[in-house]
């Protein structure tokens, strides 16, 4: 059986200190995976119809750098929450990423239906 240990007056459980961080090292995958996509669009398609490579790498970089951004505004808040014994606050962060990766999706739907790959 696993003994408990207590946590010190004041002091947040670690368990929830460290889940926090995992969470927030889950948000710096997320934004990495979409600047490196955003960079190979940039680099190998040339032109995807009558929208530029450059303008579908551009928004999947800009997702990137926001979803970073959001991820550590969460780690902060979340903290900040745990070290006074509150409950974190709500976040929308994840139905941003959700409708950003819905518009990205919806304009390189658009490129392709409008034209072949060159």
């Amino acid at each position: 059986m696993v003994e408990e240990r207590a946590s010190r007056p004041g002091e947040p459980d670690a368990r929830f200190v460290l889940a926090n961080e995992r969470t927030s090292l889950a948000w710096s995958r997320t934004s990495l995976a979409l600047m490196v996509a955003g960079g190979a669009i940039g680099q190998v398609v040339d032109r995807v119809g009558v929208v530029p490579s450059v303008v579908i790498a551009g928004l999947l970089v800009l997702m990137g750098i926001g979803v970073a951004l959001s991820g550590l505004r969460r780690w902060r808040q979340v903290n900040e929450a745990l070290l006074a014994g509150e409950s974190p606050p709500p976040t929308h962060g994840v139905a941003y990423l959700a409708y950003g990766l819905a518009f990205v999706g919806g304009v390189i739907a658009v490129a392709l239906a409008t034209g072949p790959i060159r």
